[in-house]
Formats: structure tokens, C-alpha cells, sequence
């Protein structure tokens, strides 16, 4: 089973510590877009954001039984210093296995598509609607005050874990 997964606010938790970065600067929509916001702190959001509890377990669950992981990301694409290098270190600080690393990826579902994923998961419903248009089976990752969407829904990486046990057994 190949299995797609997008980072921030998938695998790590980047909402929350831009949510700290909003009330530390005191962000005004008025003066200056998310998006300027963000570009202005993004090295100190991408070093301070941490792996999501459960994420280690459930990447090596998967690795020890055969399947392939994915990583999906449009990181790179929209900032420089969260670049495939720092990505690439982050996931081997935390011990985090991997098969792949795609970065620059936007929209994803082509990319999810050549490389045959069966299973994807992201935070993002538009990223998801992409990416479910090739057919795949697409997963929303959120939190629980986020979840309200058209696709199946989880807030923690050990209800991902069981539901990819059981999509695995599924299809043995």
C-alpha cells in the first residue's frame, strides 16, 4: 500500500505556532496578508514546529509492514527555508521513515497520481479534492474544532494508524 502524507498541520503542528506567532506580533489583517505575515516568520514557525504525537509510531507501523510512505508537500514552493534539506533533517531528528520526499508539490493530485498512492492524507480540502479526483481516497487530518468537511475525518495519528490497519487488512 502507498501511502501519501502532507506535512504542516499533518505530520507537524505549523497552525498552532503561527496561532502563537499571530498573538506574539500582534497580527492585523489590516495592515499585512497571512501570507506576508508568514513569509516574514516562516524560519522561526518551521524550526519551532514539532512533530504531532503519534506520527513516529504510526510511520514505523507502516514501514515495518510493508508499506510505502510518501511525503507530499508544497513546501519549497511557496518559502526557501523550509526547503527539502531542513525537511529532510526534521524527519531524521525524530526518527520519522520515509520512502519518498516530494516537495514543490501544487496542486498535489498529479503528483499523488504518478506515484501511485492509494491512501492520502493533507489538512487542506482543497488539496484533498485535488488529489480524490485521480481516485484516490483522500483523508482529512484537522483539528477538532476544524472538522466539518466531506471527507473522513481524523484529530490524532493513532485513530490514522488503526484506520490504515485496517485499510491494509482490507486489501490483503
Amino acid at each position: 500500500m502507498k501511502i501519501g502524507i502532507d506535512i504542516d498541520d499533518t505530520i507537524v503542528n505549523t497552525r498552532v505556532i503561527e496561532e502563537q506567532f499571530k498573538a506574539k506580533y500582534n497580527y492585523n489583517a489590516d495592515e499585512e496578508t497571512w501570507y506576508e505575515f508568514c513569509q516574514k516568520h516562516v524560519q522561526e514557525i518551521c524550526e519551532l514546529a514539532t512533530i504531532k504525537p503519534g506520527v513516529k509510531e504510526a510511520f514505523d507501523w507502516m514501514r515495518n509492514n510493508g508499506c510505502e510512505i510518501v511525503i507530499i508537500t508544497a513546501r519549497e514552493r511557496f518559502d526557501h527555508f523550509c526547503n527539502e534539506r531542513f525537511t529532510a533533517r526534521l524527519f531524521e531528528e525524530n526518527g520519522i521513515p520515509y520512502d519518498k520526499l516530494i516537495i514543490e508539490s501544487m496542486p498535489k493530485g498529479p503528483d499523488a497520481h504518478q506515484h501511485g498512492i492509494d491512501l492520502f492524507f493533507d489538512d487542506l480540502e482543497s488539496n484533498l479534492d485535488n488529489v480524490s479526483s485521480y481516485g484516490i481516497e483522500s483523508i482529512k487530518v484537522c483539528e477538532e474544532l476544524t472538522c466539518q468537511g466531506k471527507y473522513k475525518e481524523f484529530t490524532n495519528w493513532y485513530d490514522i494508524l488503526a484506520y490504515i490497519k485496517l485499510r491494509k487488512n482490507m486489501r490483503a
